[in-house]
């Protein structure tokens, strides 16, 4: 794993547990990312953290927002199931992505896929500009 565990927040969750959390996670078809959209975390970014796991989410993780977590000055969190880890501090792409690649191993690139993202988004706010020629552009790279 690119950082440790404890920089994101998990709580009772010790890299060994964290393994085998991921090995009986990869027997169950769907892991689910919940993510508190409440008062202080949403004031914290929790929203933009949803809306990110959303776009970038592969198959077999589904993110769904929730209501507070009862950890409001740790925020944003987000609660990783089945296993029920609790993740905090997770307010910028990079850490939501950066959590989809500790979730799902090699085969995402948290940096590839932040790209992706942000082309699609920029493709997207020039396409509401009515910049059409720039918009495609944009999200041809993608």
């Amino acid at each position: 794993m690119a950082a440790s565990l404890s920089s994101y927040g998990f709580q009772t969750a010790s890299p060994a547990s964290w393994q085998r959390w991921r090995a009986a996670a990869s027997a169950v078809e769907e892991v689910e990312i919940r993510v508190c959209v409440n008062r202080s975390c949403g004031r914290q970014g929790s929203r933009e953290t949803l809306a990110v796991l959303s776009a970038l989410a592969p198959t077999g993780v589904a993110v769904t927002s929730c209501g507070c977590l009862g950890r409001c000055g740790a925020g944003p969190n987000l609660a990783v199931l089945p296993a029920g880890f609790l993740v905090g501090h997770c307010g910028t792409a990079a850490r939501a992505t950066q959590l989809l690649a500790d979730l799902c191993g090699s085969a995402f690139d948290p940096q590839r896929n932040l790209e992706a993202f942000t082309l699609r988004k920029k493709g997207e706010n020039e396409l509401e500009k009515g910049n059409a020629a720039e918009a495609e552009a944009l999200l041809s790279q993608v």
